[in-house]
């Protein structure tokens, strides 16, 4: 009988340990055509990451920036985020009222220059303005002050 107490007593434990784990906060992604709609409709500016399944550099910024907490609360107060692949297959993207498919809505993301994977775009759906397009790996302090100086370019005030 005191088997079953001190495993029952081990296990009560073990579930209020757990309980104090802190919480990891993991970013919401929306596809394009929920996400453009949203921030248009919350007037919030979209961050799209540009990506494919076979890029490592993309994979690494899944890991590496996007994880990062400072990054997270950045995109969450000041951004919709979306992720997008050119490449998938049978999507329908929609645009105001233009229907486009992958490479199409790539090429209008980059103005007909992409440059590689990933790429990240910042549109601000109110103005139908491109705030930043940019391709190339950045850690999380990269990220961080590139998000900085794209949030201060809506507001007209530009950080040097």
């Amino acid at each position: 009988m005191k088997k079953y107490y001190v495993f029952l007593l081990i296990a009560l434990m073990g579930v209020s340990f757990k309980s104090f784990k802190p919480k990891e906060t993991e970013l919401k992604w929306y596809d394009w055509n929920e996400g453009y709609n949203l921030a248009h409709k919350k007037n919030k500016l979209v961050l799209v990451d540009i990506y494919t399944s076979w890029c490592g550099w993309c994979k690494r910024m899944d890991h590496d920036t996007y994880t990062n907490a400072d990054i997270q609360e950045q995109i969450s107060k000041e951004f919709i985020p979306v992720k997008f692949n050119p490449e998938e297959k049978n999507i329908v993207y929609k645009v105001d009222t233009m229907s486009l498919n992958g490479p199409q809505l790539l090429n209008l993301l980059t103005n007909y220059q992409p440059s590689g994977y990933p790429t990240i775009v910042v549109i601000y759906p109110k103005k139908n303005a491109v705030l930043l397009s940019q391709a190339g790996y950045q850690n999380a302090e990269q990220f961080k002050q590139t998000l900085t100086n794209v949030v201060a370019a809506k507001d007209g005030k530009i950080e040097k």
